[in-house]
C-alpha cells in the first residue's frame, strides 16, 4: 500500500469557494469551439468530425502558416546548470537547436517535481489550477490539454513516456490518440528507433509528438566507470558488491530503506553513492540510502564523490541530447526541419549539494527550479536568439498553440511568447512568475510554499527545512548561488514580493481533479487526501524511480 499522507490542519492557501462558476467561464471558449465543430459536422454527410486533410487545407488559408509538425521533448530531471549554453556542460545537439532557434536563459519550472510540473506544461495551468498534486488525483476530463487542442485542430497526437508520475492514470492521456508506456530510460535507447520510423512514415501529415524520458533521473548509472578512474578510493568490485547485497539486502527494497544508522557512516556513504550510480533500482544496496543525505558532507571523499555525481548525471543528459540530435537529423534528412516546431525542456533539476542536499525533494533553489528551454521553428523564428526575460512552464501552452494558429483562453497565467521570438518584442522587466514548492504525497507532508521571481529578485516563502522560517530573499544578479538572504536588509522588497505572491494566489481558481478510483471530485491542495491503496501501474512506475524505497515516514527537522 502506498500511504498518501493527509494534512490535519486547514491552512488557508487561497480561495476555495465559488470555484465552479469561474471554472465554467474559463472553459467557455472551448465549449464554443466544440459547439461550432458539432454544427459543422451536422452540415456534412460524415459524422466523424473534420478530417486531418480538411484541417490542413483550412490552415493554408491562414495568413501565417502553422507548423506541419510539433514535437515536445521533456528530458526529466535536467536543470539548466547541466546543459550547454547555460554552463560548461556539453550538449552539442541542443546547441544546434539553439543555433537554429531560441534558448530561454531564465526559464523556470512550475513546481519542483514531475507530476505537477508536467501537468502545468500540458495544460497551461498552475498546479493549484489543475489540481493534480496528490497521487490519487486525475485531471478533470473537461480541462483542455495541449494534445486535445491540437487534435481538434487536425494534428495526430502521439506520446511516448516512461511512466512513474506521467502515467495515464493521472489524466496525461487526455487528447492523445496514442499514449504509450515504455520502460524506464528506454525511450532514448530503444524506442527512439521505432519513433523515427513512425516520423518517417508520417511524411507530410500533421502531428503532435510528445517524448518523455527519465534518462537523467537517479540512478544515474556509471559506477563502474567511476571506480576505474578512482582506484585510490578502493571501491568494491562486482564480487564484493554481491557480498554486500547478501549481507544487507532483505526480501524487498521497501523493507530496507532507509539504511540503518547502525551501519558505519563510511560504508553507508559508499553504498548510497553506489545506489545513486547503479544501473537500475534493482541493483540497490541495502547498506545505503536512495539518495545521499546531508551527513555525506562530512565524508572525507565528499568532493570526489560529488564530482562523480555531476559527471554521471551529465553523461545521462548527453544521452538525452543524442536523442534530440537523432530527431533533428531525421527532420533535416526528410526536408522537414524548417516546417517543424521543436521544443525541448525539463520538469525540474537535481540538486548536487549546492545547498547541502541531493535530489529535488522540497528544494526551492535554482538548481531544481531553473530548467532549460530550447525552441526552434525556422520558418518563423530566427536562429541564434537568447531570450533573457523571465519565462516558465505556463508559457509553453499558449505559445505552442499560438504558433499552431489555435485560440486559447485569455485568462491563462502564462504568456504567448510568439511576439518575443518571432518579432523581437522584449519581455517586460516587471514580469513576475510564481512557481510553487511541493512535496510528493508518498512522503511525509510538508506545506506548499510560494515562490516569486521578479526582475533580479527571488522571494521564497519560509520553512525551517531549507533555511529561514520567515522567508528568503535573493538578488540573483548579486547572489546567483542564493547564499545571501536579504530579508532583513531589504524588508520592503521582501514585503512587496510576499504581498504579490498572496495576490496571485488569491486570484487563482482552484481546479477540480477527480479521484482515480471513485471518480469523485477531490481537493486540489497538496496533502488534503485520504490514504490511498495505489494501483499497480503507479507502484511499478514509482518503484523504477526509487520513490517507494526511501519513504521518509517522519517529519523533517526544521
Amino acid at each position: 500500500m502506498i500511504f498518501v499522507y493527509a494534512k490535519k490542519d486547514e491552512t488557508k492557501q487561497g480561495p476555495r469557494a465559488n470555484t465552479k462558476l469561474h471554472l465554467a467561464l474559463r472553459r467557455l471558449p472551448n465549449l464554443l469551439i466544440l459547439l461550432l465543430l458539432v454544427v459543422a459536422c451536422e452540415q456534412t454527410e460524415s459524422h466523424d468530425g473534420p478530417s486531418r486533410s480538411e484541417a490542413t487545407d483550412s490552415s493554408k488559408a491562414m495568413a501565417t502558416p502553422r507548423p506541419r509538425r510539433i514535437i515536445l521533448i521533456s528530458l526529466d530531471t535536467v536543470g539548466s546548470r547541466h546543459v550547454g549554453g547555460y554552463s560548461d556542460a556539453s550538449t552539442p545537439n541542443l546547441d544546434k537547436v539553439a543555433a537554429d532557434g531560441v534558448r530561454f536563459d531564465r526559464f523556470y519550472a512550475a513546481s519542483t517535481y514531475t507530476l505537477p510540473s508536467h501537468m502545468s506544461m500540458l495544460t497551461g495551468l498552475t498546479p493549484i489550477e489543475h489540481g493534480v498534486v496528490n497521487i490519487p488525483a486525475r485531471l478533470a476530463p473537461e480541462v483542455p490539454t495541449l494534445a486535445s487542442k491540437l487534435r481538434t485542430a487536425g494534428y495526430e497526437t502521439k506520446a511516448l513516456h516512461e511512466g512513474g508520475f506521467l502515467g495515464k492514470i493521472y489524466g496525461f492521456d487526455q487528447g492523445f490518440e496514442k499514449y504509450e508506456l515504455r520502460n524506464n530510460k528506454d525511450v532514448v535507447g530503444v524506442s527512439i528507433w521505432s519513433t523515427l520510423d513512425w516520423m518517417r512514415n508520417k511524411q507530410d501529415a500533421p502531428y503532435f509528438l510528445f517524448l518523455h524520458t527519465y534518462v537523467a533521473h537517479v540512478p544515474y548509472r556509471g559506477f563502474s566507470d567511476f571506480r576505474r578512474s578512482h582506484a585510490e578510493l578502493d571501491l568494491p568490485d562486482d564480487a564484493e558488491i554481491e557480498k554486500l547485497k547478501a549481507q544487507y539486502n532483505k526480501t524487498d527494497h521497501e523493507s530496507f530503506f532507509p539504511a540503518s544508522r547502525e551501519i558505519p557512516a563510511e560504508i553507508r556513504h559508499m553504498c548510497t553513492f553506489y545506489n545513486t550510480l547503479a544501473s537500475s533500482t534493482v541493483d540497490f544496496l541495502g547498506c545505503g540510502d536512495r539518495l545521499l543525505k546531508d551527513d555525506f558532507l562530512e565524508s572525507p571523499h565528499f568532493e570526489t564523490y560529488r564530482e562523480g555525481l555531476v559527471e554521471a548525471h551529465r553523461a545521462e543528459i548527453r544521452r538525452g541530447d543524442r536523442m534530440v540530435g537523432q530527431v533533428r537529423d531525421l527532420l533535416i534528412e526528410l526536408g522537414q526541419w524548417e516546417d517543424t516546431l521543436l521544443v525541448v525542456t525539463s520538469d525540474h533539476g537535481d540538486a548536487m549539494f549546492e545547498h547541502s542536499t541531493h535530489g529535488h525533494d522540497y528544494s526551492p533553489f535554482d538548481e531544481v527550479l531553473k530548467v532549460p528551454l530550447f525552441l526552434s521553428y525556422p520558418r518563423r523564428v530566427a536562429g541564434g536568439q537568447i531570450v533573457r526575460g523571465l519565462t516558465w512552464h505556463l508559457d509553453l501552452f499558449p505559445t505552442i498553440l499560438a504558433l499552431a494558429g489555435v485560440p486559447t483562453s485569455s485568462d491563462l497565467q502564462g504568456e504567448d511568447l510568439t511576439s518575443v521570438i518571432a518579432n523581437g518584442k522584449e519581455i517586460s522587466a516587471d514580469r513576475a512568475i510564481h512557481p510553487v514548492l511541493l512535496r510528493p504525497t508518498n512522503r511525509y507532508p510538508l506545506p506548499m510554499r510560494r515562490i516569486v521571481l521578479q526582475g533580479e529578485y527571488k522571494f521564497i516563502e519560509g520553512h525551517g527545512v531549507y533555511g529561514d522560517p520567515e522567508g528568503l530573499l535573493f538578488n540573483l544578479a548579486d547572489s546567483p548561488d542564493e547564499d545571501v538572504n536579504l530579508r532583513q536588509s531589504q524588508p520592503q522588497v521582501f514585503a512587496n514580493l510576499r504581498a504579490l505572491s498572496q495576490r496571485f494566489d488569491e486570484g487563482l481558481t482552484p481546479g477540480e481533479p477527480i479521484h482515480q478510483s471513485t471518480q469523485e471530485q477531490i481537493s486540489p491542495f497538496p496533502g488534503e487526501v485520504e490514504p490511498y491503496d495505489a494501483p499497480e501501474e503507479i507502484r511499478r512506475g514509482l518503484e523504477a524511480l526509487g520513490y517507494l524505497f526511501d519513504r521518509d515516514t517522519t517529519p523533517a527537522e526544521p
